[in-house]
């Protein structure tokens, strides 16, 4: 079953911090928290920052935080198109996040998008330096959640995951792979 949050949406995306980049050149990929480990992920990420500005703050938000999260072409549970892995790593001050998603027959919009929800949802745990471990990880979805379909789904990710879709749709943001 999905578990939702009960918050009105982009509420907690939108209204918690006033960092944002107002331009891609305003994020500084050599030092990002944002880390894609691959060239066609990059490629993905890269543009998908200039031409949405919902991904661009999600970027410059989690870079003002102690995570690092690594963006891997990578399977998912339940053949999901992208994931956060319900994992949380420490090394040494930093706390390690991990994103997979599958880009196979998937536009360049389509992964933009699921990428967006998944950072969204790092958002939701790395703004909050108190979690420091997978169990409290945990606990950021389950606190004053509701049933629905899918397991661990927020409204705000999902409402970003749209709005970058949005955003991406109406720019020159690239075609299928």
């Amino acid at each position: 079953m999905r578990l939702l949050l009960n918050t009105s949406a982009m509420t907690v995306f939108l209204g918690t911090s006033t960092v944002s980049a107002e331009n891609v050149s305003d994020i500084r990929w050599e030092r990002s928290r944002v880390r894609p480990q691959d060239a066609s992920l990059t490629k993905v990420v890269r543009t998908a920052a200039e031409h949405s500005k919902t991904f661009r703050t999600l970027i410059a938000r989690i870079d003002t935080t102690n995570g690092i999260v690594y963006i891997h072409r990578s399977k998912c549970p339940r053949a999901m198109a992208a994931c956060l892995f319900q994992q949380l790593q420490l090394s040494g001050v930093n706390r390690v996040l991990h994103i997979g998603v599958t880009d196979a027959r998937r536009t360049d919009i389509d992964v933009a998008s699921s990428i967006g929800h998944e950072l969204q949802h790092a958002w939701e745990v790395l703004q909050r330096p108190d979690v420091t471990s997978s169990e409290e990880m945990l606990s950021v979805w389950l606190a004053g959640l509701r049933l629905s379909t899918e397991p661990y789904e927020t409204s705000e990710a999902i409402n970003t995951g749209a709005g970058v879709r949005q955003e991406l749709s109406s720019s020159r943001f690239g075609g299928s792979r």
